[in-house]
């Protein structure tokens, strides 16, 4: 079975998350030419309002002949098939981003009613339908990228896909906080006994700063801080770092990845340095 490296970038709160996620995912495609899939997992379906402009969203997924289903199909289509069943058609929930030679960038659109389905009494999501569905898709990516929500059952259900989570992390007070529950729910919450022998163990591949402002004292003395927690969790924290500005805003409102809208930028060269050792770190594993 063909099963791509599957990440899932997690985080408790608004540490700039999906904007770390798409940047990375499409820079893969782009700077080294793999072929990616983005998993847009939460209900705010933000990565997929990143890529894709709200004209082509309706017509692709809300239209009365829409030609593409989001993630809340994939569970409809494998909550009532056989538990063994792979999906058929795939083309059918993944849209093209992004194109170049040799990779591309793919994208599994979310919708807000995804939240619906934590709430239904009956039928609830389980937690390997979207490693289904990679496993139905599995041979024609490389690396699959999960945006997941916060904690939830959607979040479970995205590290019962994932080999390895990377976690972007804003150095303030309350990052120092968050990590230790986060890392109690990979650790401890998790229903780890649902994960197949052969995906093996989940690990962390690493903590990324993400929203980075140098100006601040207070960035210093969290980043001193966040260190030694990370050390007493045993969790790498990556070189490259991601600084704070307007310029992903600017960048998603345009539907780009900030390399893309601002390539001359120092935050399009922070992009390709984190794409260059994210895969060092993970071709290491």
């Amino acid at each position: 079975m063909a099963y791509p490296k599957v990440v899932s970038v997690v985080s408790l709160k608004g540490v700039g998350k999906t904007t770390l996620c798409v940047n990375l995912a499409y820079g893969l495609s782009y700077f080294l030419n793999k072929k990616v899939l983005l998993v847009d997992l939460d209900p705010q379906a933000n990565a997929t309002q990143y890529l894709m402009s709200q004209r082509m969203y309706k017509k692709l997924y809300l239209a009365e002949e829409s030609r593409k289903k989001t993630v809340v199909e994939v569970y409809d289509e494998l909550r009532i098939a056989d538990r063994q069943s792979l999906l058929k058609n795939c083309d059918r929930f993944v849209h093209r981003i992004y194109k170049s030679e040799n990779g591309y960038l793919y994208l599994l659109a979310s919708k807000i009613e995804l939240c619906l389905m934590t709430f239904q009494s009956s039928g609830l999501p389980k937690y390997d339908e979207i490693r289904r569905f990679i496993e139905s898709v599995g041979g024609d990516y490389e690396f699959v990228f999960i945006d997941c929500p916060t904690v939830s059952s959607m979040l479970y259900a995205g590290l019962s896909a994932a080999q390895s989570v990377l976690v972007p992390i804003k150095p303030d007070f309350l990052s120092t906080i968050g990590l230790p529950l986060l890392h109690r729910i990979i650790t401890e919450e998790y229903p780890a006994i649902r994960r197949p022998d052969w995906i093996g163990e989940i690990s962390v591949l690493g903590l990324v700063y993400n929203m980075v402002d140098n100006r601040l004292k207070m960035t210093t003395e969290s980043m001193s801080d966040i260190r030694k927690v990370a050390d007493r969790l045993n969790y790498d924290i990556f070189e490259s770092r991601i600084s704070n500005s307007a310029k992903f805003a600017w960048s998603s409102k345009r539907t780009l990845p900030v390399f893309r809208s601002e390539p001359s930028s120092r935050y399009a060269e922070e992009i390709e340095n984190l794409v260059n050792e994210f895969i060092e770190r993970i071709e290491g594993e």
